[in-house]
């Protein structure tokens, strides 16, 4: 029986090299049939292809509108996004820059002495030890 199977595959083996059908009888595959390759439709080379738009993004968030106002104290800079503001950089004509900011939105402005992208470390007291 093993002598059978061993002929069989070995004859359709051969066959399917040789590009001829296996002898009937034998546990051959069938010949897989490949598609013919896609091909696109030729296009002139002075075709110039539409301009293609790039989708907004979630995570996109418009540029804020910044008012610079100076007077004899200093400068101030107001940040708005749809005519809110939210931040306000104060650079007063002696001493260090400081911002205000209104984390909640609701028109009440902290002060924040360090630059905003680094906020100020928090404090860590020590109450109760043991």
């Amino acid at each position: 029986m093993r002598r059978m199977l061993l002929i069989g595959l070995f004859w359709g083996a051969a066959a399917q090299a040789a590009g001829q059908a296996p002898p009937a009888g034998t546990d051959a595959p069938p010949e897989m049939q490949v598609p013919p390759p896609r091909t696109t439709p030729a296009t002139d080379p002075n075709e110039v292809p539409p301009e293609l738009r790039v989708a907004p993004q979630e995570g996109d968030a418009p540029s804020p509108e910044v008012t610079i106002k100076r007077d004899a104290k200093g400068t101030r800079e107001e940040y708005a996004i749809n005519g809110q503001v939210y931040m306000v950089k104060v650079i007063p004509a002696v001493g260090p820059a400081y911002y205000l900011v209104d984390p909640t939105g609701q028109g009440e402005f902290s002060q924040q002495i360090n630059d905003i992208k680094n906020p100020p470390p928090v404090p860590r007291w020590v109450l109760l030890r043991w």
